[in-house]
């Protein structure tokens, strides 16, 4: 009798053992296709998509033990009743297909197709990505799948008398020739143009004004990565000279510009207004310059008078739902004070990540800043907008360290930006109370 225990048991081990060998298929032998159909589905706001799974390998890929998760729009079986493979929403965007009882795997070569509703689809970015799968023997190992998206939509006639619309409108529009475009960029209030011509060389001397000596460090710095000098300051020079000038202007951000044979005159009330017309000058460069360094440039006689015309101008940069690090934020400051912006409204938390280092609260960062697969949302969030499976492969996972936004700070205050951080709560903060959560854990 304890034989035959013995022996059944070992028959069971076997079999079991022998089920999970079969899981083990090479996930790099399936391919997800999405595909879109139609548009506005039997006169609703839907879309009807296929999600088709093709066996490109020479195993049988399993009938169960697996799980397909995806970020997507919000989707629905379309027909009712179960199917063979069930799609469910897990949170937000992010979505598993698992294989009912009616699957029976996939041969060689063959596929599945799974009919599914969604909202209207009408760009790209909306279609399903960041596919992986996870087999229930490996439920930690998750494996990135090979996917394409076509579409066969053809889209209602109200959207294309839309686009209709627009290209009628937008084939009116006339180029505006060269010579006639504002030769600085926004508009200033008054802009005169002259015959001159100034030579900018390395013999340039820059007269500074002591209220704005950050302003002529500033300059000096972007002369570096122009031109092959630096500009040496000077003191009584009236001719080859740069000057940075104090004027009694109505507003602190109000300047004036003026260039002529001899010199270069920039004047403001206040370092603000000053700024701007370091700015207002760059735009008066060559191209070339932007791409090679040069030894000299001409730059065209103008007379400039100019001011904002809102006090608030502002850019919004989201780095929570995907991150961008301190090298992009510095580039988007550089750009947007070039263009006279004076406010960086920094979007740093949301359902998809926690950007800033807390030091009280290293949860934040440690769960909060990482997306990737997971079991139970302790060690990083769940995959969204596609990111996938690995943690710090994308711009899924990241944050700004403590040393990082003091820095974004301080060169923002040199380019008198004013950096705006958002935190947003109570709602969308579902990645702070993930990681409150572990917090929890970890210390009760």
């Amino acid at each position: 009798m304890k034989l035959s225990l013995v022996t059944l048991l070992l028959f069971l081990s076997i079999q079991v053992c022998d089920a999970q060998k079969k899981s083990s298929f090479d996930a790099k032998g399936l391919k997800v296709t999405w595909e879109t159909v139609e548009n506005n589905y039997k006169g609703t706001k839907e879309t009807y998509s296929k999600l088709i799974f093709t066996n490109i390998s020479k195993e049988v890929f399993p009938s169960s033990g697996w799980t397909l998760y995806f970020n997507g729009p919000d989707l629905k079986n379309l027909n009712e009743g179960p199917a063979s493979i069930q799609v469910e929403l897990v949170n937000g965007d992010f979505f598993k297909a698992t294989p009912s009882k009616t699957f029976k795997g996939l041969g060689a070569g063959k596929s599945e197709t799974l009919a599914l509703l969604s909202r209207n689809l009408i760009k790209r970015t909306d279609f399903p990505r960041g596919f992986y799968i996870v087999f229930n023997n490996r439920p930690n190992d998750a494996i990135p799948v090979i996917h394409e998206a076509l579409t066969s939509v053809d889209y209602s006639r109200d959207q294309q008398l839309i686009a209709e619309k627009d290209f009628k409108e937008n084939d009116a529009i006339e180029d505006i020739p060269l010579n006639l475009l504002p030769p600085i960029f926004p508009s200033p209030s008054s802009v005169k143009k002259t015959k001159d011509i100034f030579n900018l060389t390395k013999l340039t001397k820059v007269i500074v004004d002591p209220l704005f000596s950050t302003e002529a460090t500033y300059l000096s710095e972007e002369f570096e990565k122009l031109f092959n000098f630096k500009p040496v300051q000077g003191t009584t020079e009236k001719q080859n000279v740069i000057i940075l000038q104090k004027l009694s202007l109505p507003s602190k951000e109000a300047y004036k510009l003026q260039v002529t044979s001899n010199e270069i005159i920039i004047g403001a009330s206040g370092r603000e207004g000053l700024f701007y017309g370091i700015q207002s000058l760059k735009n008066l460069f060559p191209s070339s310059v932007w791409s090679t360094k040069q030894d000299a440039v001409s730059i065209p006689g103008i007379l400039v008078s100019d001011a904002p015309r809102f006090p608030h101008r502002a850019f919004m940069m989201d780095i929570a739902r995907n991150f961008q690090g301190k090298k992009e934020i510095l580039k988007i400051i550089d750009m947007i004070s070039f263009y006279k912006l004076n406010v960086l409204h920094l979007h740093l938390n949301d359902d998809e990540g926690w950007r800033i280092e807390i030091p009280g609260l290293p949860e934040l960062t440690e769960v909060g800043s990482k997306r990737g697969h997971t079991t139970s949302e302790r060690e990083n969030l769940v995959p969204s907008y596609g990111s996938g499976p690995t943690v710090n492969s994308n711009s899924g996972s990241g944050f700004l360290t403590r040393a990082d936004y003091l820095e974004i700070l301080k060169y923002a205050t040199q380019r008198h930006v004013e950096v705006i951080p958002e935190f947003e709560t109570p709602g969308h903060a579902r990645a702070a109370i993930k990681s409150m959560n572990a917090r929890y854990d970890k210390l009760l």
